[in-house]
């Protein structure tokens, strides 16, 4: 494990990893808790939760998919969220960066396709990862359920077979009026989000947005690896159960 990083070239090497400046304009990636120049160990987390900050020693950086603050803060009341969670992390001196949208655009949506659910002749662009088929309704239902642990897949006027397809991770119901393959594969669907594409002639999948999203650990501990970086991963669970 390595010692006494410098927050500032951590910095640096995530964003030569997933550039920050890809973020959505309402995004909050990047640094967003911190008093340390260096901290002792790296943790990658898919969000902060209590759970999670118990876990983390005091000085440490822990790096998250999700931003923990999204809005300017009007007050710092910590009976309210975020700033029940921002005094733990505050009090343990632990410094808190993540890579959002900038990390979907660069790596999710692509690895995912390719690596989790093993399609072929995948091709990102954005948020966007477009990809070969080849498989039948019930196949590709079975795939899904399989490879992202789902017992169940919800589905929006279903075809009988899928030549090619879209993943979208998180939330990506607002393209389904642009994708140009059979079916949208992405998490957060509504009601009317099922209408709209019935209404289009095309199939959508909700693959849920935790499920979608829970690879960002192993994705980017890799690519640390790959500059040299040890980080440990800690699992945040979805705040969901299935009964």
């Amino acid at each position: 494990m390595q010692r006494h990083f410098e927050i500032t070239e951590l910095l640096k090497i995530l964003d030569y990893i997933s550039p920050f400046e890809l973020q959505e304009s309402w995004d909050n990636s990047g640094l967003n808790v911190g008093s340390s120049l260096v901290v002792n160990e790296i943790f990658i987390a898919l969000e902060a939760t209590f759970e999670v900050i118990e876990q983390l020693p005091c000085n440490v950086a822990l790096i998250t998919h999700h931003p923990l603050i999204f809005k300017p803060l009007k007050r710092f009341y910590v009976q309210e969220y975020p700033a029940n969670l921002l005094q733990p992390l505050i009090q343990k001196n632990i410094t808190l960066i993540a890579l959002h949208t900038n990390f979907d655009k660069t790596h999710l949506s692509r690895l995912l396709a390719q690596e989790i659910l093993g399609f072929d002749e995948v091709y990102s662009q954005g948020y966007v990862a477009t990809f070969r088929i080849e498989l039948s309704h019930i196949d590709l239902v079975c795939r899904i359920k399989e490879r992202l642990g789902l017992k169940q897949v919800f589905v929006a006027s279903p075809q009988p077979f899928y030549r090619h397809g879209t993943l979208v991770s998180g939330a990506g119901a607002s393209m389904i009026d642009q994708i140009q393959t059979d079916c949208l594969l992405s998490g957060d669907m509504r009601y009317h989000d099922g209408m709209i594409a019935k209404s289009l002639g095309k199939s959508i999948f909700d693959i849920r947005h935790y499920e979608s999203e829970r690879f960002f650990c192993q994705f980017l501990q890799r690519s640390l690896q790959e500059q040299g970086i040890q980080a440990t991963t800690l699992e945040s669970c979805n705040p969901f159960i299935c009964e």
